[in-house]
């Protein structure tokens, strides 16, 4: 019996040494678990602070214009193709949230792990198996399982944002590169653009040069046409002239043929007009180089003896005049004309320059005298 009771002191000092052991062990391990607990706590609590409260509402389809999808082309498209990439596009995407999650209000559900009744205030059971419920109400479970519902919906809408950025992206880069490959044709439209402004600039200068010279050779037309005029008018009253002069020696012709006849009277002019008397008849008026004769302006007084030579005599009179010269008071001998025509109505008469009596040129203004 004494060994027996020996034994057992022996075995229940040994079983309290192990219990002791333990205990501090547990001691230990307690801090370890409140202190493992409590940065839980806290952590779950700043996560929980990044966590979105709820949902954002959803938004009226955003009313965006539209890319055109058709080729640029120079002819107009009445109805092109249009991009449907705002039909797709979530536009709550961009709601940012009004709240976020806030544990620190809620501590003491975090730290309550049983489901507490409120009547008895001691955790229920269920009662089926009798255990300790750990879930429901007011539990730390209730308030995980709700972060982990926030978080798996923040997270489905990152994951459908992600979507959205890689439909954009998509769209940005064919946007980018339709604009680019728009941006390099219309650089080319606007080089050849340039060169062809540049080259109607020339021509427009040449076309105003070309015009100013059609304007001075117009200018440069209508002169000589007036001078062209002027000649022809020259040459018709030319032509009349010399049809006039024509008849003149025709009849002067037949004029000297008659006088060619003997008379009795001798070769003395003033015996064959007598009633022309010596002395200053008349003025040169005009001179005829090219034809060789003179317009002389007669007298009254030589247009009466003409009459009456007209009147007396068998022939026209056509006596021969000396052209003289006064200069400084004195007279000088100049040259011989012979009358072919008088017309009295102007006291204009026509005599022949006869160049073998020629001792100067004759001059506007110089007398014809007879002898």
């Amino acid at each position: 019996m004494t060994k027996l009771l020996k034994t057992l002191i022996v075995i229940l000092f040994v079983l309290a040494f192990t219990a002791f052991a333990m205990g501090l062990m547990l001691f230990r391990k307690r801090e370890v678990l409140i202190g493992r607990t409590l940065k839980l706590e806290e952590a779950i609590m700043t996560v929980a602070g990044t966590i979105e409260a709820e949902t954002p509402g959803v938004i009226a389809r955003p009313k965006y214009p539209a890319r055109d999808l058709s080729e640029a082309t120079a002819s107009f498209v009445p109805q092109p193709e249009w991009s449907d990439f705002w039909e797709h596009y979530a536009g709550q995407l961009e709601l940012s949230a009004d709240s976020r999650m806030d544990l620190a209000s809620r501590r003491m559900q975090l730290a309550q792990y049983y489901k507490i009744d409120p009547i008895t205030l001691r955790p229920e059971r269920d009662p089926l198996s009798g255990r300790k419920l750990t879930e429901g109400k007011g539990t730390m479970q209730e308030l995980l399982d709700e972060v982990v519902d926030r978080s798996e919906a923040q997270r489905d809408r990152l994951e459908l944002t992600r979507s959205q950025l890689r439909s954009t992206r998509t769209e940005l880069v064919e946007t980018i590169t339709d604009l680019n490959s728009s941006k390099q044709e219309l650089r080319l439209a606007l080089q050849t653009i340039v060169d062809r402004d540049g080259t109607v600039a020339r021509l427009t200068d040449t076309v105003k040069a070309r015009d100013n010279r059609i304007e001075e050779l117009g200018e440069e037309i209508a002169s000589l046409n007036d001078t062209i005029d002027r000649q022809e008018f020259r040459i018709e009253q030319k032509d009349i002239e010399i049809a006039y002069l024509s008849n003149d020696v025709a009849r002067l012709e037949a004029k000297v043929a008659a006088l060619t006849i003997p008379t009795e009277l001798g070769d003395d002019p003033r015996r064959i007009w007598p009633t022309i008397t010596p002395g200053v008849k008349g003025l040169v008026v005009d001179i005829s180089r090219d034809w060789n004769f003179v317009v002389i302006e007669l007298s009254e007084d030589f247009l009466r003896q003409y009459r009456a030579a007209m009147e007396t005599s068998k022939s026209v009179p056509d006596p021969d005049f000396f052209v003289m010269r006064r200069s400084n008071g004195d007279e000088t001998y100049v040259s011989k004309v012979k009358l072919l025509r008088v017309n009295p109505a102007v006291n204009m008469g026509v005599a022949n320059i006869l160049p073998d009596w020629g001792q100067d040129e004759i001059r506007k203004g110089d007398q014809v005298r007879f002898y």
